[in-house]
């Protein structure tokens, strides 16, 4: 992909980056419950509990969408990633065939607000239980547009990178299993509910594979931020070993902060480089709250 049509992770001060914003699919009707136990790595009869964190993933187990699923009387609303929801619903419309249940866009009904302070909000709530417990925002879904200041997606997606919550882009979809991305932590897979796409690779994963490979929060010094995109590829300079940039925001001008799949005997300090030339000090840093 060149430097010209990637998308670049977030700089400092990047209000209007709608990588950062979320949309609202409709998963309605009579099968709409079955519909997606079939299709998403979470049990949906859990949501009558409150938000779950939900994937979907296609046949060899790679997700292509990552979100917060919530029950309404007529089915469910799944929060995603706008930049997602399009090919989301590619995807899921191959499965629907005789099934009673339709799938819609409605991200301009249904808005999301996030808060750090749960006494101004009002409407749905939309956070799984974990994920709000981890970064200590809340979220809600309501049929009012929202007026948000505009730091509230960066600081937000710094937050859900420290605790090690990554977000699906284009850029990433299809690239990362369920235990890359380290669902099994945020109770995002269901290991009893019966078969969904992508189920056989999660379960031989889970019981029987030794990971090489783990989400690990990073942080990389010492270089400019002008040609990094989501789903880039670091080099170790040491021992040759890829590290793939899932997520992550500039937090300055020289400084990255990153959730990677990193190999379990890359050290704790390393330096890397990145195809545009640029080289940098990366650093494993604590996911908070692990």
């Amino acid at each position: 992909m060149s430097n010209a049509t990637k998308a670049m992770l977030p700089f400092p001060h990047d209000h209007d980056n709608d990588l950062l914003y979320l949309s609202t699919l409709a998963i309605e009707g009579k099968d709409a419950s079955a519909f997606l136990q079939g299709q998403l790595t979470q049990d949906v009869s859990l949501c009558t509990q409150g938000p779950q964190m939900a994937a979907a993933l296609n046949p060899k187990g790679r997700a292509y969408a990552l979100g917060w699923l919530v029950s309404i009387p007529t089915g469910f609303l799944w929060v995603l990633p706008q930049t997602i929801l399009s090919t989301t619903l590619t995807n899921l419309k191959r499965y629907v065939l005789r099934s009673q249940v339709t799938l819609t866009d409605v991200s301009d009904i249904w808005h999301v607000t996030l808060s750090t302070t749960a006494s101004n909000l009002d409407g749905l709530p939309c956070l799984p239980a974990a994920l709000q417990t981890k970064t200590g925002w809340f979220g809600v879904l309501h049929k009012t547009p929202p007026n948000p200041p505009p730091t509230i997606w960066l600081n937000w997606h710094a937050r859900c990178l420290s605790v090690g919550y990554p977000m699906l882009t284009p850029a990433t979809v299809e690239q990362y299993t369920a235990h890359e991305l380290d669902l099994i932590s945020w109770q995002g897979v269901s290991f009893t509910k019966g078969c969904y796409t992508g189920q056989e690779i999660v379960a031989r994963m889970h019981y029987r594979a030794t990971p090489k490979t783990a989400l690990t929060l990073v942080s990389i010094d010492a270089w400019t931020h002008a040609h990094i995109g989501y789903g880039d590829s670091l080099v170790s300079e040491v021992s040759g070993q890829t590290i793939d940039l899932v997520d992550g925001q500039w937090l300055s001008a020289s400084r990255l902060l990153a959730l990677s799949v990193l190999p379990h005997t890359l050290p704790d300090t390393s330096l890397v480089s990145h195809a545009s030339g640029a080289q940098g000090r990366l650093i494993r840093e604590n996911i908070l709250h692990r």
